[in-house]
């Protein structure tokens, strides 16, 4: 059965009746704020771990797979670059030594 707060409030009245505060007060902090259905046990909390690993572990292997493409093309760019360099380098040399 739900303890809704109105059910909460009669019990502590009815602790504080017969037990006292003290006891009262200890039995309130006993009970749930909500439907002992809904807290989470260990268990709960161990498998979404292993989900949010799981989870986790997939992005990672995503994004090393990208950051391996990207790394990939931005070295052939590079490569590229270097060699049009030396090219026009090489280029302006034969030239000014044609002129010269």
């Amino acid at each position: 059965m739900p303890i809704d707060e109105r059910t909460r409030l009669r019990l502590r009245q009815w602790f504080l009746e017969h037990m006292g505060d003290e006891l009262a007060d200890a039995v309130m902090e006993a009970l749930p704020p909500v439907e002992w259905n809904q807290l989470a046990t260990k268990d709960d909390l161990r498998q979404l771990e292993e989900r949010l690993d799981l989870r986790t572990a997939a992005l990672d292997a995503r994004w090393d797979a990208r950051f391996a493409s990207e790394l990939s093309s931005l070295r052939l760019t590079i490569a590229l670059s270097a060699i049009g360099t030396a090219f026009s380098s090489w280029g302006l040399l034969l030239a000014a030594l044609a002129l010269g």
